[in-house]
Protein backbone atom coordinates (compact mmCIF):
# COMPACT_ATOMS: atom_id res chain seq x y z
CA UNK A 1 0.00 0.00 0.00
CA UNK A 2 1.38 3.39 -0.92
CA UNK A 3 1.86 6.21 1.55
CA UNK A 4 -0.76 8.34 -0.21
CA UNK A 5 -3.36 5.57 0.02
CA UNK A 6 -2.60 5.10 3.71
CA UNK A 7 -2.89 8.85 4.35
CA UNK A 8 -6.19 8.90 2.51
CA UNK A 9 -7.57 6.02 4.60
CA UNK A 10 -6.41 7.65 7.82
CA UNK A 11 -7.99 10.94 6.78
CA UNK A 12 -11.33 9.22 6.14
CA UNK A 13 -11.11 7.41 9.48
CA UNK A 14 -10.40 10.66 11.33
CA UNK A 15 -13.31 12.37 9.59
CA UNK A 16 -15.59 9.55 10.74
CA UNK A 17 -14.35 9.88 14.31
CA UNK A 18 -14.90 13.65 14.25
CA UNK A 19 -18.46 13.04 13.09
CA UNK A 20 -19.07 10.55 15.91
CA UNK A 21 -17.68 13.01 18.47
CA UNK A 22 -19.98 15.74 17.16
CA UNK A 23 -22.98 13.40 17.43
CA UNK A 24 -22.08 12.46 21.00
CA UNK A 25 -21.55 16.10 21.91
CA UNK A 26 -25.01 16.93 20.56
CA UNK A 27 -26.53 14.18 22.71
CA UNK A 28 -24.64 15.29 25.82
CA UNK A 29 -25.22 19.03 25.71
CA UNK A 30 -28.33 21.11 25.32
CA UNK A 31 -28.56 24.59 23.87
CA UNK A 32 -26.10 27.10 25.26
CA UNK A 33 -23.53 24.39 26.09
CA UNK A 34 -25.35 23.51 29.31
CA UNK A 35 -25.24 19.91 30.42
CA UNK A 36 -28.47 18.03 30.18
CA UNK A 37 -30.06 17.68 33.59
CA UNK A 38 -29.96 14.00 34.36
CA UNK A 39 -29.84 11.90 37.50
CA UNK A 40 -26.26 11.36 38.50
CA UNK A 41 -26.90 9.10 41.48
CA UNK A 42 -29.26 6.18 41.96
CA UNK A 43 -31.21 5.30 45.10
CA UNK A 44 -28.49 2.92 46.27
CA UNK A 45 -25.87 5.66 46.13
CA UNK A 46 -28.28 7.97 47.98
CA UNK A 47 -28.69 5.38 50.74
CA UNK A 48 -24.90 5.03 50.96
CA UNK A 49 -24.50 8.81 51.13
CA UNK A 50 -26.99 9.08 54.00
CA UNK A 51 -25.28 6.26 55.88
CA UNK A 52 -21.81 7.79 55.44
CA UNK A 53 -23.13 11.20 56.50
CA UNK A 54 -24.58 9.67 59.68
CA UNK A 55 -21.19 8.17 60.48
CA UNK A 56 -19.50 11.56 60.25
CA UNK A 57 -18.35 12.00 56.66
CA UNK A 58 -18.78 15.66 55.66
CA UNK A 59 -21.06 16.71 52.84
CA UNK A 60 -18.09 18.32 51.09
CA UNK A 61 -16.16 15.03 51.20
CA UNK A 62 -19.19 13.16 49.90
CA UNK A 63 -19.58 15.61 47.03
CA UNK A 64 -15.93 15.04 46.12
CA UNK A 65 -16.30 11.25 46.34
CA UNK A 66 -19.41 11.16 44.14
CA UNK A 67 -18.33 14.05 41.88
CA UNK A 68 -21.53 16.03 42.33
CA UNK A 69 -22.37 19.49 43.59
CA UNK A 70 -22.42 19.84 47.40
CA UNK A 71 -26.02 21.07 47.13
CA UNK A 72 -26.97 17.69 45.66
CA UNK A 73 -25.50 15.92 48.68
CA UNK A 74 -27.33 18.32 51.01
CA UNK A 75 -30.62 17.61 49.28
CA UNK A 76 -30.06 13.86 49.49
CA UNK A 77 -29.18 14.05 53.19
CA UNK A 78 -32.26 16.19 53.92
CA UNK A 79 -34.52 13.80 51.97
CA UNK A 80 -35.44 16.20 49.18
CA UNK A 81 -33.86 13.91 46.57
CA UNK A 82 -34.31 10.12 46.58
CA UNK A 83 -36.96 10.01 49.29
CA UNK A 84 -37.41 6.26 48.80
CA UNK A 85 -33.75 5.56 49.64
CA UNK A 86 -33.62 5.38 53.42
Amino acid sequence: MSANALISQLSEYISGLESEVADLRDKTYTSGNKRANRKKLDRFAAADIRQMYRTGVSQRALSDIYDVNPATISRIVRGIYHKQAV
